[in-house]
């Protein structure tokens, strides 16, 4: 195992894949996540692991992996905690790779993942992001199928009115264009919605985009987990809208009054997804109040009525 803690991206010859993973306390899952990449069929890759300040024994368990399996390609640095966009950020920057293939540590890949997605881009060579279907496994065990749409052209636009159908552990992109826009946000008020704000910048930047609609891994919501925390989540995904809405604005290819519409009707639907998401966790009451502002925010708003109606009849 190679430890550091600096970019030594120029230093290692390159692969096709990195396998970026960001790692904070992680060292009750992290071993599986680990377990799913030595599995893959594809074996051009390497893995680099960022500690972002973990307070248990996360660099334990991953040095202990790694005298386990000496042949294991793994980078590891360490540095102070500043969230899952600069751990991810440290990872992008030491990669080698030809693409960057995200892993959380809680999540884990399907054995032909890495393989089904080489395919894919030696078929298509100009693609720069690619994405998979995953499964969804609760905390308590359920699982549920999570089937992504195709973005379509132009896709920044798309993105951006449609919504983020894309998930991190299940999406490789080009490292050069991933380096080239600076990584992941760092910004506080993108913080749980890095991701989709990430996806945004590549699609400005010009990147294409393909599905793959296979299911090639696992997505799991730990209970404590930042995407358990419901309001800040949403609240932040609605400040990557408006963000990126005035840069729409800024550009000057889309109608004022246009852009006007799509805020109104964007924050409509992130109250009412954010009423059902309360809702879910058993906050009816506080869900009702959200599903009333979208629809006095945006009366004609489809999806705010069709939302107050399935919590009404939770």
């Amino acid at each position: 195992m190679q430890n550091s803690s600096g970019n030594d991206a120029d230093q290692q010859q390159e692969v096709l894949f990195s396998v970026v993973i960001p790692a904070y306390n992680s060292a009750p899952f992290i071993t599986k996540a680990l377990d799913s990449v030595r599995a893959q069929t594809l074996t051009d890759y390497e893995v680099v692991i960022t500690n972002d300040g973990s307070k248990d024994e996360t660099v334990q368990v991953i040095e202990e992996y790694a005298r386990r399996y000496p042949d294991y390609p793994v980078k590891l640095a360490s540095q102070q905690n500043k969230g899952i966009g600069g751990a991810r950020n440290n990872g992008i920057f030491r990669s080698t790779g030809s693409f960057i293939a995200f892993l959380d540590a809680d999540d884990f890949w399907h054995p032909t993942k890495l393989e089904r997605m080489a395919a894919l881009l030696a078929q298509k060579p100009l693609i720069d992001v690619a994405y998979h279907d995953e499964i969804e496994v609760a905390s308590d065990g359920t699982r549920r199928p999570l089937s992504y749409d195709e973005v379509r052209a132009p896709a920044y636009q798309d993105l951006l009115f449609r919504g983020n159908r894309l998930s991190t552990s299940a999406t490789v992109v080009r490292r050069e264009l991933a380096q080239a826009i600076g990584g992941f946000s760092e910004n506080l008020d993108f913080n749980s919605a890095e991701d989709y704000e990430f996806w945004l910048r590549l699609a400005r930047a010009g990147a294409r985009f393909t599905h793959v609609p296979e299911v090639l891994g696992e997505y799991h919501r730990v209970e404590g987990s930042i995407t358990q925390k419901i309001a800040y989540h949403h609240r932040n995904i609605f400040n990557v809208v408006s963000y990126h809405l005035e840069l729409l604005r800024g550009d000057g290819t889309c109608k004022p009054a246009f852009l006007d519409r799509m805020y109104r009707r964007k924050k409509a639907e992130h109250l009412a997804t954010l009423g059902r998401a309360l809702a879910g966790a058993g906050a009816k009451a506080e869900a009702l109040q959200m599903h009333w502002e979208a629809m006095r925010v945006d009366p004609l708003c489809l999806k705010a009525y069709t939302k107050l109606v399935r919590t009404l009849l939770s």
